[in-house]
């Protein structure tokens, strides 16, 4: 097993950044990435086709990989990073989020201390930004248990045992993906510590259009619902086994 092997060594952490027209947080996000106490890093930010300076102030960077598509959506902006990505594991930051400098190295440890887990999420904060006389100040919210894309790290080929985000359908991507995960008998674990930030902003995608974002959650709930009865099934044919009511 790959997690095995690399228990012992120094995995490389991809970490995939998808942005479409987000500049104004797309800088800080990046510092939060460049800051981390671990390495080694492939830090490739995704570009779905902004109209905005996002792809030139990713460019910027010296150690980031900038990688431009036509607009297609998050979950195929996702998928793109993925296919690019040569690391051991996976981590996904949006553009406008942040971590804290420790959060790979907690993650990267849980993970090649218990070669059992094949990802490691950590806890949350979100946070908006009110201004003030002076400056503006942070509020954040109670931290909650992050599982979530923000929160996660991945093996790689643990990933691949699930697939890609689902494209072309009107799912939540990450709520879709992690219900597959979840079927496809992956293990994970929860760390206390809160290692991520969620910006709340009025440009977040789900504050922007509610109904929809609730209607993806409702579609992927549905799928997954479907999927278990449709397992359920195939397992009573292999067994025999004949469910009344």
């Amino acid at each position: 097993m790959k997690q095995l092997d690399a228990r012992h060594t120094n995995p490389v952490i991809s970490v995939i950044v998808p942005v479409f027209n987000g500049e104004r947080y797309l800088g800080e996000a990046l510092q939060s990435i460049l800051e981390q106490d671990y390495r080694p890093l492939q830090v490739l930010v995704v570009d779905d086709g902004s109209t905005d300076q996002s792809a030139e102030l990713a460019e910027s960077y010296p150690d980031v990989q900038v990688l431009r598509k036509e607009h297609s959506g998050l979950a195929a902006t996702l998928n793109h990073g993925v296919a690019q990505a040569t690391g051991e594991l996976l981590a996904f930051l949006d553009a406008d989020d942040l971590w804290l400098p420790d959060k790979l190295a907690h993650q990267a440890t849980a993970l090649q201390n218990d070669p059992t887990l094949d990802m490691v999420f950590c806890h949350i904060q979100q946070f908006w930004v009110v201004p003030g006389n002076d400056q503006a100040e942070r509020v954040f919210s109670p931290p909650q248990p992050g599982v979530a894309k923000l929160g996660m790290v991945i093996w790689h080929s643990s990933f691949n045992k699930v697939g890609g985000f689902s494209e072309g359908v009107e799912r939540h991507d990450f709520l879709d993906w992690y219900a597959r995960a979840c079927s496809a008998g992956l293990e994970s674990s929860v760390l206390p510590d809160i290692l991520a930030l969620r910006r709340v902003h009025e440009h977040n995608l789900g504050l922007q259009n509610p109904a929809a974002k609730h209607q993806k959650f409702l579609n992927s709930l549905r799928a997954t619902i479907n999927q278990r009865r449709q397992q359920g099934a195939s397992d009573q044919e292999q067994t025999g086994a004949t469910l009344v009511g």
